[in-house]
């Protein structure tokens, strides 16, 4: 082995073993060279001479840069601490207080905030039967180390697509006329834009199914809030989205979206907490027709002191991560509107994809997509569930390709507020 490959792997180890072991967010080469470590024990006299040098050299030519490896190429901003793959997705873990969303310019000051200030305590009891088969459903998790969030791997080819389609597809979700043809929704929504006690949280628990989809259909169960005029509406949608052309398979994911086209991480902003759990996380099991059924909470609110708005799911309360205020400026006070749903989009001029679980809703809630347990927050009043006099519209799209069951009058401890959607799609 020659110097110059010898001291490139050292080198790349030091990196290493100082992050990990000595959990450092920036390189110390003081603490690098001076503290004992046990696995300098097993190294060659020759290589712990280089290490020295190295460390040497560090400390003249300055400390703060990270060596180029083939992991990571060099970039200041760009600090890989480990990367591995799961299932064919490539996932780098990111020191949380580096991570892509910092780089937004409206982001240069900003402190992270590492959980809520509070969460709501809504979530209903589950109910006593013995064989409930709903079940919440789970995530194919990554794994990165304390303090790193996981960051989807992608290229210019996926940021080109995802930002066609998501501008497409969300851009005017709630509206009942879409602006492209080829967009499908079914819906239930709240609005309240013209009164002063605005809305600062939407809170439910969708199923979570897999359906058959061409390679370049999508589909979406979602919530979201929004608020503003067209011009300068700020939006933000999270839920689980099926799209094999913008994520290389039909599992079901983690997506979300916010304003002007900004999809999952492929946008600097949404800023990633949690280090298992993030945007493009698949979820893992998923519904059968007819079987177990799985689903999960979404819930999006706002924090009362900072203003950021939070994703948390699961009945763990995991806090995924959350957009900053200063992202969406017209959601400062609140939103005027919230509403839970689904989404499905074709290529121009191709028939709708199936959305939900590919079913039309038939009363039994093991066969098609649903919410349950829908929760809303207004002002600083406790999240409530939906009442007869508040002013909701249901929208069940197209009725020969979609449909829409609200069983509201039938809710329990279990359910709540509940409704189920979708359909097998075909409407062109």
């Amino acid at each position: 082995m020659n110097v110059e490959h010898e001291l490139a792997l050292a080198s790349q180890s030091l990196v290493t073993v100082t992050v990990r072991q000595a959990s450092l967010v920036h390189i110390d080469c003081t603490v690098i060279c001076c503290e004992e470590y046990s696995w300098i024990n097993m190294m060659t006299s020759r290589t712990i001479t280089l290490l020295f040098l190295l460390c040497f050299c560090l400390r003249i030519y300055g400390c703060g840069k990270v060596m180029a490896t083939p992991n990571n190429p060099g970039n200041e901003k760009d600090l890989n601490l480990d990367n591995f793959r799961v299932d064919g997705d490539i996932i780098d873990c990111k020191d949380i207080n580096r991570q892509p969303a910092l780089d937004n310019p409206l982001l240069k000051n900003h402190k992270i905030q590492l959980r809520p200030t509070s969460i709501p305590a809504i979530r209903a009891k589950k109910s006593a039967a013995v064989n409930e088969p709903y079940l919440q459903a789970g995530f194919k998790e990554a794994d990165c180390p304390e303090g790193t969030v996981p960051i989807h791997r992608t290229t210019k080819e996926d940021l080109t697509r995802a930002k066609t389609l998501s501008h497409q597809m969300f851009a005017n979700i709630s509206e009942i006329n879409p602006i492209a043809p080829n967009v499908h929704q079914v819906f239930i929504r709240m609005n309240e834009s013209q009164l002063v006690i605005r809305y600062i949280g939407v809170f439910g628990s969708g199923a979570i199914f897999k359906p058959n989809m061409a390679q370049d259909q999508s589909s979406s169960v979602n919530v979201w809030v929004d608020s503003g005029p067209p011009d300068y509406v700020s939006r933000l949608i999270a839920g689980s989205f099926v799209s094999t052309s913008i994520n290389g398979d039909d599992s079901p994911r983690v997506f979300i979206y916010w304003t002007t086209g900004c999809f999952d991480s492929l946008c600097q902003g949404f800023v990633q907490i949690h280090r298992n759990v993030g945007p493009k996380t698949r979820f893992e099991p998923v519904s059968s027709f007819g079987g177990a059924t799985y689903d999960a909470k979404f819930d999006i609110y706002q924090d009362y002191i900072t203003k950021n708005w939070w994703l948390v799911m699961t009945d763990k309360n995991i806090g995924v991560g959350y957009w900053p205020r200063e992202l969406v400026p017209s959601l400062e006070n609140g939103a005027g509107d919230v509403g839970w749903g689904g989404i499905a989009m074709a290529p121009e001029n191709e028939d709708g994809p199936p959305m939900g679980s590919g079913q039309y809703p038939d009363g039994t809630y093991a066969h098609v997509g649903y919410f349950r347990n829908l929760h809303f927050m207004k002002g600083w009043m406790k999240p409530r569930a939906p009442r007869d006099d508040d002013p909701m519209w249901e929208y069940p799209g197209e009725l020969s390709c979609y449909g829409l069951q609200n069983d509201k009058d039938t809710r329990d401890n279990f359910w709540g507020y509940r409704f189920g959607f979708g359909g097998p799609g075909g409407c062109g």
